[in-house]
């Protein structure tokens, strides 16, 4: 079973984790465990945990960190053969593109599946994003060409 690089965006409330979570739970391992998908998000990079309870704590100033990290576990997890689904906003094509050349640049384009989709949800997001916020992610939108359309369950 070839590896999937599911990329998932759209704005804040849009169902991009419910989407990454639905995939994750129904692409299943092969005889040797690879291929299930794993479930990647930059906003992973804001949550801690006592072993109990999970508390998510933004901060702006480690906004970029928190994508690179995000990054270079879904290479990660690609190289040793699993699928991921990784949903973040992805409001650029650049940023689309970092992943994408990223398969290139580590020799995983000819061995890795691509499917970029949009999902055009209207949830409550949830991490309050502020309206102000997404309305700046809107304004600097870019359509991908080939990109799937999920409207939710």
């Amino acid at each position: 079973m070839k590896p999937t690089l599911y990329i998932i965006r759209g704005l804040p409330g849009s169902g991009k984790s419910t989407l990454a979570d639905l995939i994750a739970a129904n692409r299943l391992a092969d005889e040797h465990g690879r291929g299930q998908a794993i479930k990647v998000e930059a906003d992973q990079f804001f949550v801690s945990s006592n072993g109990h309870i999970e508390t998510y704590n933004f901060d702006r100033r480690f906004l970029g960190a928190a994508h690179d990290e995000c990054y270079g576990r879904t290479i990660r997890y690609l190289r040793s053969g699993h699928s991921v689904a990784v949903a973040n906003t992805f409001s650029t094509k650049r940023e689309v593109d970092r992943y994408i050349n990223g398969l290139q640049r580590t020799g995983l384009s000819s061995e890795v599946e691509v499917r970029v989709i949009l999902c055009n949800g209207r949830y409550k997001s949830a991490h309050d994003v502020p309206a102000k916020a997404i309305e700046k992610m809107r304004e600097r939108w870019e359509p991908i060409e080939g990109e799937l359309i999920y409207n939710g369950a």
